[in-house]
């Protein structure tokens, strides 16, 4: 699925369900091939031609927590969370750039959080004579 930010194309893979969901949301809201993928959708349950932004995502996003009773999170910390839990499964640092879209590697160590608990279970994996 072509994906872009900042005028820059990327293809990224998503799990089957989510590529039919998408493509379901692509049959009802999708009326020019260039239009945003995820659109506002007005009080009257139609897709706005405008692109949903940061701020409609995040209201939406308060609006299921606040429904379902868990704590609040961002749409940047299920981000974060992502490429931590890849890291954590043992997914190469260079993949797991790759899946995020970031061009510089540092940028995506900024974003592990595994904390000691890796470290340690790593250092216990060296055989030593």
């Amino acid at each position: 699925m072509p994906c872009k930010k900042g005028r820059k194309y990327r293809e990224i893979h998503v799990a089957d369900a989510v590529d039919k969901a998408i493509r379901a949301w692509l049959k009802v809201g999708a009326d020019e091939a260039d239009s945003a993928l995820f659109r506002r959708i007005q009080r009257s349950g139609k897709v706005a031609s405008q692109p949903l932004t940061t701020t409609g995502l995040t209201g939406i996003l308060a609006e299921l927590q606040q429904t379902a009773g868990i704590a609040r999170f961002t749409p940047h910390d299920m981000r974060r969370t992502f490429i931590t839990r890849l890291l954590e499964q043992g997914v190469d640092i260079n993949t797991v750039r790759q899946l995020a879209g970031h061009s510089d590697i540092s940028t995506t160590t900024r974003y592990d959080c595994r904390g000691d608990t890796m470290k340690i279970s790593a250092s216990k994996r060296i055989r030593c004579f």
